[in-house]
């Protein structure tokens, strides 16, 4: 096989059109050095239609999408601030209003476009990738529009995306390891080949997931010393369909921790 050269439009195949895949179908068109030529979907029914269409279904075209995100958020953030919203033919009010403000908020991604929106907003940014300036668009974003700069997550070599807190650790990889399998390898499916992202996993093993450190299994007195360090805990409790039962004492378990660190 021919090594692709400086300047070579690559071909690119889509993996199916949900959510991802129509994130990736945006990232291919907005790449001069990507070519989009075909999209593997589920349903017959789409077969031989345009990827476009995916987006015409919803009402909505490829460009403005920007401009409609920031919209949206606007929209949410008024909301959370127990503000009335009206828009065409409804108007809308949370209530009882959302206690502080509501929940604090992040952007996620890992282009220089997530990281002003970020900004703009004054809510804190976790990036997927290390994409170079990422940092600096965010603080300048910031003040520019009057917000001290907030959180910042850029991964690092080794840093944990998904966190389970146990009182043994072997026991819950025996619990927990194939779930946590599954959802690393229909992560990486529908990034093949991805070495940016730092919680796509190459294990294809529970036994290689454990020497993988975006999935981590810890001990309480682990995530407290965790805490008490800044570091957070990257919570997923219901990975790939665990059982609520089940993932409730793990939970549980980082709440202590957290509850333990602090006092």
């Amino acid at each position: 096989m021919a090594r692709s050269k400086p300047g070579d439009v690559k071909r690119v195949v889509v993996w199916s059109t949900g959510g991802i895949g129509s994130l990736s179908i945006v990232a291919v068109n907005e790449r001069p050095d990507l070519e989009l030529v075909g999209v593997w979907v589920h349903s017959e029914e789409k077969v031989g239609r345009d990827a476009g269409q995916e987006y015409e279904h919803f009402g909505l075209g490829l460009p403005g999408r920007g401009a409609r995100a920031d919209a949206q958020l606007r929209t949410l953030l008024e909301l959370l601030r127990g503000g009335q919203v009206t828009s065409p033919g409804r108007s809308t009010r949370i209530a009882p209003a959302p206690t502080s403000g509501g929940p604090q908020l992040f952007i996620g991604g890992g282009s220089l476009a997530a990281a002003r929106r970020a900004g703009r907003f004054g809510l804190g940014l976790i990036a997927q990738a290390a994409t170079p300036g990422l940092n600096d668009a965010y603080a300048q974003a910031c003040r520019e529009s009057g917000h001290e700069p907030g959180f910042v997550q850029i991964p690092e070599p080794g840093l944990v995306t998904t966190m389970f807190v146990a009182d043994d650790v072997d026991q819950a990889w025996d619990e927990l390891g194939e779930h946590l399998l599954h959802d690393a390898v229909t992560a990486a499916s529908y990034r093949h080949g991805e070495g940016t992202v730092a919680s796509i996993s190459t294990a294809t093993t529970v036994a290689e997931l454990r020497d993988d450190p975006s999935y981590r299994i810890v001990t309480v007195d682990e995530a407290i010393e965790r805490i008490r360090s800044g570091a957070i805990l990257p919570l997923l409790p219901l990975c790939a369909g665990l059982d609520p039962e089940i993932a409730w004492a793990y939970l549980r378990r980082a709440v202590d921790a957290v509850e333990r660190a602090r006092g």
